[in-house]
């Protein structure tokens, strides 16, 4: 929990884009993992909360190895510490939480409603705070 927190905390609009990133992801798959984002599958979303935040603490995990090869190929430097895996992870993490709460909301599309804009909003912060830094040197 403290990696998850720790994760969380925004310090700039890189980071909040990695975690609307994994939010966003994490909600559209559980969407597609429980089909209509029923509350009487919402069990998938629990199940898959634990084990995020698990793999969280792993450093050698499945989702660890798939996020730091994602961000090899698409960040042009990863730090030693990958701490733009934690941000994603840790927005996954939060998301299936969030899928969770939302499937109580009765609507089957929901967590694609949610989840698709955030997506977009990651890919728009994540633009602008990459031009904004070739712009200034």
């Amino acid at each position: 929990m403290k990696i998850l927190f720790g994760a969380l905390a925004p310090k700039n609009k890189k980071v909040i884009a990695l975690q609307l990133l994994g939010i966003g992801a994490a909600l559209i798959i559980y969407n597609f993992l429980t089909g209509e984002a029923s509350l009487q599958n919402s069990f998938v979303g629990i199940a898959a909360f634990f084990v995020s935040a698990r793999a969280l603490s792993n450093k050698a995990g499945f989702l660890r190895g798939f996020l730091s090869s994602i961000a090899r190929k698409y960040l042009k430097s990863v730090p030693a510490d990958f701490s733009p895996v934690n941000r994603i992870a840790a927005g996954w993490t939060l998301g299936f939480a969030l899928a969770v709460l939302l499937s109580a909301s009765g609507i089957g599309a929901i967590c694609y409603l949610v989840g698709i804009p955030l997506l977009i909003i990651a890919v728009i912060l994540n633009i602008i705070s990459g031009k904004r830094k070739e712009s200034v040197a």
